[in-house]
């Protein structure tokens, strides 16, 4: 057994748009095209988890809804077969606002950076929901919100500062810019100051991962748990989690 394996969590992702699972590669969402790999017999987001089944005992998936991100509807109805074979979905849905009411209670909701309206939408959003996730959304090491947001300019420590000021309590560090790349986690020196200035923080890291390298580097940062999918679907973290 991996001697870091235990205390690191590895969380399947599923990008899901046009009612399939799609490869995310650096934020380029026009260029998204449909998934394949190990674990991954049809772009079918239910077969993907099904093939994940013997693979994540915990059943966690992090899923980027990117229809519902863009306004364009939702893919939530693909989902509701995992659900009752026990898994828990951490949802991206582009939050602005408020959580719908109608969300299942398996469904843990994430608030990006960027698409909440304000730090004033996303102090009331996590006042509702204590399990609620908050993604700090960057590209390029820079905070990105959407048009018509109403954040103040300022980096991405500053960022992470103040939404753990606003009541955060679990933290995912994801920059667009190294998603699907491969070419390692660019934004580790962030999460280790984030690490630092606030331990009592479960923190996730999300974009890059190549290996079993960035893993170990991952877990003695300090970091809770890393959002994988190229690295997973490619088969070269297999035996970190089966070793």
């Amino acid at each position: 057994m991996n001697q870091f394996s235990k205390s690191l969590q590895i969380i399947p992702v599923l990008d899901l748009l046009g009612g399939q699972a799609v490869h995310a590669v650096r934020g380029n969402r026009a260029n998204y095209q449909p998934l394949t790999g190990k674990y991954a017999p049809s772009p079918d987001p239910d077969a993907i988890l099904r093939a994940l089944e013997s693979l994540v005992s915990t059943r966690v998936a992090y899923v980027a809804d990117l229809d519902a991100i863009q306004g364009n509807g939702n893919n939530l109805q693909l989902l509701q077969c995992s659900l009752q074979r026990g898994w828990t979905i951490w949802l991206d849905s582009g939050l602005r606002d408020e959580i719908p009411a109608s969300l299942p209670p398996k469904f843990v909701p994430i608030v990006g950076t960027e698409t909440v309206r304000s730090p004033a939408a996303l102090k009331k959003i996590l006042s509702c929901r204590v399990d609620c996730m908050v993604s700090v959304d960057l590209r390029e090491g820079a905070p990105i919100h959407a048009p018509g947001c109403q954040w103040p300019a300022e980096s991405a420590f500053q960022l992470a500062t103040r939404v753990v000021g606003l009541g955060a309590q679990r933290l995912i560090l994801l920059d667009l810019a190294v998603v699907g790349s491969s070419e390692g986690p660019a934004h580790l020196e962030l999460a280790r100051e984030i690490r630092k200035a606030f331990p009592q923080v479960d923190l996730y890291l999300g974009g890059g991962i190549r290996g079993t390298t960035d893993l170990m580097a991952c877990q003695q940062a300090g970091v809770t748990g890393v959002l994988v999918a190229t690295a997973l679907q490619s088969g070269t973290l297999t035996s970190w989690i089966t070793g």
